[in-house]
């Protein structure tokens, strides 16, 4: 793909993919949101489709009061089946080792193979990539798909040149992780290497203060909109799991933000994303191209800095199988089969038999019902019926 050169190009770039990826994006937040309650024991949940074709989503009452006629019973199995799943591929170190090619076996080629190692380790050490992995690594088991990238992040440094010392900005590589909706991808493409992609998208909510941190751009309050109006679905899910999830969204759903994406595009080089192009979405649907005097990408090698960790194949999707979503079934099962068990314990906790005073003659005061009948509990009560009543008794 050329270089995209006018913001006309860009925008509707953006445009296209945003709106061809917007039902598999909601799908994939709605399976994704819905399997992290799973896995916080936030379970029952109940799905409702609208005339409008939207899934309403909601919880129903769970309790283990016996006195309560809402007894429902969660037994989660799946926290501990995930946990053991993300155990067997936890990432308990990353180190690597440098050397020089076979042919060189010089002094001088160790000591620079050395040193690149160290360069290496101690910026992955750095950049919190390890944490980065292990996060993506216990979430991937719950969403299918989680991702991790690397982005550049400015900070002043003190650098010293001859008796002088200078404070510039550094470039630092910081890695972080994110969610697979987080992605915008063309939906006819089905590869679940974003490389093979042509172009692939990123899109976040950042805070007005972020924005002028990041980009340096002061935008007017009437171009921004609030956390809580472009973050609604993490807000519904807040709701839906009693302020369980997503805190951070509903403790700052009145500050003023706005979506950010990144799009990183492919050139001529069909191996390599030359482009990234950083736009703002406003409030009014209006977009600002942020990079537009260089949109050239920093990164080497094929210029994509975001990684999917995956999980089952799905076939015929990029998008894979979590091992939540094949436990919620069984969870389910469970889950309706301990209710049933519950319920038909209350039900028969304390009950009381009801026996017609006939089986003991006429007129029985305590004494003779007492000697008449066992004390047996939990099983058949057995008795003796009087003589006087023949008929009481065959009834």
């Amino acid at each position: 793909m050329q270089a995209l050169t006018t913001e006309k190009q860009v925008f509707e770039l953006l445009q296209d993919t945003v709106s061809q990826y917007s039902v598999t994006r909601a799908d994939l937040i709605e399976r994704n949101y819905s399997n992290l309650c799973y896995y916080l024991g936030l379970q029952w949940i109940s799905y409702r489709r609208s005339v409008v074709d939207r899934t309403r989503l909601g919880r129903l009452k769970t309790s283990f009061n016996p006195d309560d006629n809402d007894l429902r019973a969660t037994i989660n199995m799946v926290t501990e089946l995930v946990i053991k799943a993300q155990a067997a591929t936890w990432p308990s170190g990353i180190y690597v080792d440098a050397h020089p090619p076979e042919h060189d076996v010089s002094v001088q080629a160790q000591h620079i193979a050395s040193v690149i190692e160290t360069i290496v380790n101690v910026g992955i050490d750095k950049s919190g990539y390890l944490e980065a992995r292990r996060t993506a690594n216990l979430r991937r088991s719950v969403f299918g798909d989680y991702g991790f990238g690397f982005h550049l992040r400015a900070t002043p440094a003190d650098v010293q040149i001859g008796d002088k010392s200078a404070a510039l900005l550094d470039q630092r590589l910081q890695a972080f992780t994110f969610e697979p909706a987080q992605l915008v991808l063309d939906p006819s493409v089905t590869h679940r290497d974003l490389t093979r992609h042509e172009r692939v998208g990123f899109t976040d909510v950042w805070s007005q203060h972020k924005i002028r941190n990041v980009f340096g751009i002061e935008l007017e309050a009437k171009e921004l909109k609030t956390i809580g109006q472009l973050a609604a679905r993490q807000i519904e899910f807040n709701k839906l799991s009693g302020g369980t999830l997503f805190q951070q969204y509903a403790q700052h759903s009145t500050t003023p933000g706005a979506r950010v994406h990144h799009m990183h595009v492919k050139g001529d080089d069909d191996e390599r994303f030359e482009y990234v192009y950083a736009i703002i979405e406003k409030a009014d649907g209006e977009f600002l191209w942020v990079n537009k005097d260089d949109p050239a990408n920093p990164f080497p090698g094929t210029g994509m800095p975001l990684f999917m960790l995956r999980g089952h194949d799905r076939g015929e999707s990029c998008w894979s199988i979590a091992d939540v979503s094949m436990l919620r079934p069984s969870q389910d099962a469970l889950n309706l089969d301990e209710t049933f068990r519950f319920r038909m314990q209350r039900k028969n906790a304390g009950a009381q038999w009801i026996i017609d005073e006939r089986f003991f003659g006429t007129r029985p005061n305590d004494e003779d019902i007492r000697h008449a009948i066992s004390n047996e509990v939990y099983g058949v009560i057995r008795g003796r019926g009087s003589v006087k009543n023949e008929s009481a008794r065959r009834a």
